[in-house]
């Protein structure tokens, strides 16, 4: 059952949480002290020809007087070089109405028409990025600010309505293969199944069986290959290249990014191959060119919870409720044996369903929450009286972020990313001592919750070229970043964070001891916008050094 189960879910687990709400905190995010308003550059109304010439460069938005230029930065040499110049003469900005669920008045939308192929690119064959732009006004100079959203297979366009009245202006663009762009590489074959997972209703859930779950995958990577789609063209280095020509589209001479989970995965790709459009980088929760993201994921998630597990026996926590790990082994243990049924509410539609939780789906919930600075102070109560309602609050929160009711994900672009950029570089053999070391413990519910095993069988569907040796290498810059980490995040640990700030030259460290995955409350928005204001000042930790444990409930 361990393979078959992570065959069905796992990596949606895995990048599901990944795909961070980028809702700010207008409260928190106020100016210490406010820059002249700048005015955004308009997009320019181009024919529907795919070929136009290179806009002329218009000033970027002046940084504050006391900012300092970033150094020049030389691009790291890769297998082939980006002709940007290239890509931006095949390339056009065509303004649109925003999509419904993006409307205001704050918000302009365009279809960014990109090449394709972003290494020989072709007239005529594109991509259509789907971009919205929330202008603000800029009532701090922080200059423009392009969001990289968490995933891969999540677009951020949708999330752009919520930042109307932030402290600064964002540019959202749902990454090719993702939300509005197109094409998309989104997966209904294995969506459909979510449900006949999770739930105790013999009509609906499927067997343990291995064909069943590899054979809609395969599914969707057939179709999508029969529609013309190449897979090659639907990656990281592609992204940063999108990236990269849509500042030139908007005539920025530089632009800060921020980007969440695997954006900082893009973000470090755009420092490494296009740095000198970056004024700065905000690199939250950090997915690291070199770590092996597959195999370290069972020794991430149980490093947070034993993180958990010590931050509650410091606190009241463990004597309010016991021992945090000891009450979940009992628990994962006795569900092994004895599953029980929870009625869950789908998210947008208001169905309701009997949720099956066994001492694996109990791995899988606890996994879920840690990522959400919010619900993981309440899991050690919930895990002590799980049958007092606790249990059924977990399977709540798990359904509000993984319900594929409750987002739209792009499986495939999932799968074409990491099957490039992380199978080459994984060590399939990594987490077995670990996961032998906890089977007294738990049984086999943590390999069946956290285990890598099968990646090569679905990446062998979603077929592309292995990423160069360069994917796998540590980043150099002196690109002015801040990093972000929470101390109990059960994907993305603060050793990655720690480890790629320590190797950027010009870097601010930050880690939130009470956070999980994102940083969402007031204490991290401050510390980013004094950052974007201006880069070059020493930053201001003082709240994240004086954050404590979390406030058990």
């Amino acid at each position: 059952m361990r393979q078959t189960r992570w065959l069905s879910l796992f990596l949606l687990i895995a990048v599901l949480a990944v795909a961070c709400r980028a809702a700010p905190n207008r409260v928190a995010e106020t100016a210490a002290t406010a820059a002249p308003a700048t005015t955004r550059p308009t997009p320019t109304r181009v024919a529907a020809a795919t070929t136009v010439p290179p806009p002329a460069t218009v000033p970027s938005p002046a940084p504050p007087a006391v900012s300092t230029p970033v150094p020049p930065v030389s691009p790291v040499p890769t297998t082939r070089a980006v002709n940007i110049g290239e890509l931006l003469a095949l390339s056009s900005l065509q303004p649109v109405d925003c999509p419904a669920d993006v409307s205001a008045d704050q918000v302009s939308c365009s279809i960014a028409v990109l090449p394709l192929d972003s290494y020989a690119p072709v007239a005529g064959e594109n991509v259509e990025l789907m971009v919205a732009f929330v202008d603000n006004g800029d009532p701090n100079g922080v200059g423009p600010v392009a969001f990289l959203q968490g995933g891969p297979g999540v677009g951020s366009v949708t999330a752009a309505r919520n930042f109307v009245g932030a402290t600064h202006d964002v540019l959202f663009v749902d990454q090719r293969g993702t939300g509005y762009s197109n094409p998309k590489l989104n997966c209904p074959e294995v969506d459909d199944l979510w449900l006949a997972h999770y739930t105790d209703d013999p009509a609906v859930r499927i067997p343990d069986d291995e064909s069943m779950v590899t054979a809609s995958y395969q599914a969707c990577a057939t179709r999508l290959m029969a529609s013309g789609i190449n897979f090659d063209h639907f990656n990281t280095t592609a992204a940063a290249a999108d990236v990269e020509l849509l500042r030139q589209l908007f005539g920025y001479d530089e632009w800060s990014i921020w980007g969440i989970s695997y954006g900082t995965r893009l973000g470090l790709t755009i420092m490494r191959d296009h740095p000198n459009g970056v004024r700065s980088a905000v690199l939250d929760s950090v997915v690291p060119f070199e770590v092996d993201f597959f195999a370290a994921i069972p020794e991430n998630g149980i490093r947070s919870m034993t993180a958990l597990d010590q931050a509650c026996d410091d606190d009241r926590c463990a004597a309010d409720h016991g021992d945090f790990l000891d009450n979940l082994s009992a628990l994962v243990l006795e569900l092994n044996q004895n599953p029980v049924v929870v009625s869950a509410t789908r998210p947008g539609t208001g169905d309701t369903f009997p949720f099956r939780v066994d001492g694996e789906t109990l791995v899988d919930l606890v996994f879920t929450q840690l990522y959400s600075t919010g619900s993981l102070r309440a899991l050690p109560r919930q895990i002590a009286r799980a049958d007092a309602g606790g249990l059924n609050e977990i399977v709540a929160t798990f359904m509000t972020r993984r319900d594929p009711n409750a987002f739209d994900l792009s499986i495939g672009l999932y799968y074409t990313t990491w099957c490039r950029e992380e199978l080459p570089f994984y060590d399939d053999s990594g987490d077995d001592d670990l996961l032998r070391s906890l089977e007294p413990r738990f049984g086999d519910a943590v390999a069946g919750a956290l285990s890598s095993d099968g990646v090569q069988q679905l990446c062998d569907f979603f077929m592309v070229a292995p990423s160069a040796p360069l994917d796998d290498e540590p980043l150099e810059s002196p690109i002015p970043t801040l990093v972000f980490a929470g101390t109990f995040d059960p994907i993305t640990p603060p050793a990655w964070s720690k480890q790629v700030a320590d190797a950027l030259s010009n870097s601010t460290y930050v880690e939130l001891a009470d956070h999980g995955h994102g940083m969402a409350t007031s204490c991290p928005a401050n510390i980013r916008l004094a950052f974007l204001i201006d880069p070059s000042a020493s930053v201001d930790t003082t709240c994240a050094d004086d954050t404590g444990a979390p406030d058990f409930e």
